[in-house]
């Protein structure tokens, strides 16, 4: 099973970062996690946001936002629209489970002949 981190979301933000103090340096990115194999695929019902300054090349880990930054993160994610969490059957699964229905009405055919 192979797993991805999908891109959601990327904006800029006009906070300051709390390392360099630099007004125009903040990105905010938001992803959400998707499983794969040959038969289906399901992306998470959870979301992941990264806050990095491009100023000083850090990343900004949650302990060290302020305030303001913690809500505009919210805001920023709360109007993501993140893909369902339902399981999408791929070609192979289809074809799988239509070969078992042809199969079983082959045996059954053949049993009550």
């Amino acid at each position: 099973m192979k797993e991805t981190l999908e891109k959601l979301y990327n904006t800029r933000l006009n906070n300051n970062c709390p390392e360099c103090y630099d007004v125009n340096g903040l990105e905010l990115t938001i992803y959400q996690r998707e499983k794969e194999n040959a038969l289906y695929s399901q992306a998470s019902p959870n979301i992941e946001t990264e806050l990095h300054c491009n100023t000083c090349n850090t990343r900004i880990y949650p302990v060290n936002w302020d305030l303001d930054i913690e809500r505009i993160v919210d805001y920023h994610t709360k109007r993501v629209k993140t893909k369902p969490s339902t399981i999408r059957l791929k070609k192979l699964a289809y074809f799988l489970i239509a070969a078992d229905i042809i199969l079983l009405i082959l045996l059954i055919y053949y049993l009550t002949t």
